[in-house]
């Protein structure tokens, strides 16, 4: 049996974010598990979802590169595939919209028999999203950090994110306050001002866009959620102050 995982996302253009997040189930199985356990209960539809997660990407250089950035800028190993997520259907639980734009997700798996919830280990990312992360001018041969715009640090916080998910997070507050943190904690270790107000003044923006679910009090600096406690780290800086 299939479980579903919701993600949410912000409606975005590649000119500034907008309007309110939406949910994106993903469905899919084990098949080898299946397979193992119990072969009648192999659905082709989610054969059809866990194939597609572990197919080629449509777009293979622009998801290597996006991956490699992410991995120079963030630290980690991305596995990335960019595709254009703009025609899927996405309703907002909240208003019932459907006009949002899905910007990312990772599947999950239900194990039969067990229940045993496994996530995937390949980020999917809008077409739009990955073309912000790739024009970052990264260069993994070159020691002097590239120029990042809003767009790019949208993108990297994106990436991220699902990233997070892929480490085994299905919680999204707790997804959200670890990738501000390793996005800021990285950037800053390699000689980003990261104390811009004008920067500063966009994450929170950014964040007003988020619904319930990606909020937490304990997002903050000594919170809970907070990965250096009782300590001034560079990570802290995109952290609502105590």
């Amino acid at each position: 049996m299939a479980n579903q995982q919701d993600a949410y996302v912000p409606r975005y253009t590649q000119e500034r974010p907008r309007g309110r997040f939406a949910r994106f189930k993903v469905f899919g199985v084990v098949a080898v598990a299946l397979l193992a356990t119990d072969p009648l209960r192999v659905c082709a539809v989610d054969m059809k979802v866990g194939i597609k997660d572990n197919s080629p990407s449509p777009t293979p250089a622009l998801s290597q590169r996006v991956g490699e950035t992410l991995h120079g800028l963030i630290g980690g190993t991305f596995n990335v595939t960019c595709e254009p997520l703009t025609n899927q259907i996405v309703v907002d639980p909240a208003d019932n919209s459907a006009n949002a734009r899905l910007n990312g997700y990772v599947a999950n798996y239900e194990v039969p028999v067990t229940h045993q919830v496994l996530l995937g280990s390949r980020i999917h990312l809008d077409s739009a999203i990955c073309d912000a992360i790739g024009a970052i001018p990264y260069n993994p041969t070159t020691s002097p950090a590239p120029v990042l715009d809003y767009q790019g640090i949208h993108g990297l916080l994106i990436g991220a994110h699902e990233q997070v998910h892929v480490d085994g997070v299905f919680n999204e507050a707790t997804a959200e306050c670890t990738a501000l943190q390793r996005t800021a904690g990285s950037l800053a270790s390699r000689g980003y001002n990261l104390n811009n107000q004008k920067l500063k003044d966009a994450i929170r923006e950014r964040m007003k866009l988020f619904p319930s679910q990606y909020h937490s009090d304990e997002c903050r600096v000594d919170g809970a959620l907070d990965l250096t406690p009782s300590d001034d780290a560079p990570s802290d800086a995109w952290l609502p102050a105590r």
